[in-house]
């Protein structure tokens, strides 16, 4: 048995033993205050947020002030961190609350499949029209982009981009058009229009 650890702040004691398997065995488990007297870092401006669950379902909230528990809501986890910034946003609040618990707010991942035709393409919804060749689990396009890089360095999208391509789907099969004919607009219709041959848009 170690010697016996208090933190300042909640007066709670601690086997030192117990802290060091701990990530962070200079913070208090209880109230998340430094336990190393000296060195510490200044969190005056901090304020004490409040983690709920719902008794009924899955859903989680923070709140920066107590509320009535009753018979729908129960306390997880009493915390210190920053308050809103000037946005409105509790980002740092969220951040600090993954220390105690890993999972609070974790973005949520979605599907995105990578399509060898047309050049390659990397979407989030699954086409009728193409199979796709790789499914990844990502939290958005960047981070599907870096699994296919992984997987598949040399694929047609991180080529360099031609100078005609749809700007939709990426699609290098572009065929010219001619705008149709019109009595309100005379001449100025002799243009024409690009329209991708994949996903039949005109840009």
């Amino acid at each position: 048995m170690g010697r016996t650890v208090i933190c300042l702040k909640c007066k709670s004691t601690f086997d030192e033993s117990v802290l060091e398997n701990r990530d962070n065995p200079n913070i208090c488990p209880v109230c998340g205050a430094s336990l190393s007297g000296s060195g510490e870092e200044d969190h005056s401006d901090w304020i004490t947020w409040y983690y709920y669950g719902c008794k009924n379902g899955t859903a989680r909230f923070l709140e920066e002030t107590p509320i009535d528990l009753g018979e729908r809501y129960y306390l997880i986890k009493e915390f210190q961190a920053p308050p809103k910034d000037k946005d409105g946003n509790c980002d740092a609040a969220k951040a600090e609350l993954r220390k105690y618990v890993p999972d609070a707010f974790a973005e949520t991942k979605r599907s995105f499949y990578y399509y060898k035709e047309g050049g390659g393409m990397l979407d989030d919804t699954l086409s009728s029209k193409f199979t796709p060749l790789y499914k990844f689990e990502a939290v958005d396009l960047e981070d599907a982009k870096r699994q296919l890089k992984e997987i598949l360095p040399n694929s047609p999208l991180f080529k360099s981009i031609p100078k005609v391509q749809c700007p939709y789907c990426f699609s290098t099969q572009v065929q010219m058009v001619p705008k149709k004919f019109s009595l309100l607009t005379g001449i100025l219709t002799n243009g024409y229009n690009r329209v991708c041959v994949r996903c039949q848009r005109k840009f």
